[in-house]
């Protein structure tokens, strides 16, 4: 609950999925939007898939994937 007695709906890693605990500590911005992390570990992991060429891996995780399946050596993850 916060102050007023509202409950504040919960945050998520973006990466792993874990709560975040209160006011996000570690955040990046990823497709245009500031995204959450729990650590720094999975911030850097967010960061070294970025860096790598490889920021569809989040899209594709997602759900944003074409309706037809994509084999795992014709998949496109730069």
């Amino acid at each position: 609950m916060n102050g007023d007695g509202a409950t504040r709906p919960r945050t998520s890693c973006y990466h792993c999925g874990l709560p975040v605990r209160g006011e996000p500590r570690h955040r990046l911005s990823i497709a245009g939007e500031l995204r959450p992390f729990c650590c720094p570990a999975c911030l850097a992991v967010a960061e070294t898939i970025l860096a790598g060429g490889l920021g569809n891996y989040y899209r594709y995780r997602d759900g944003e994937r074409a309706a037809e399946p994509v084999a795992a050596d014709e998949a496109d993850f730069s």
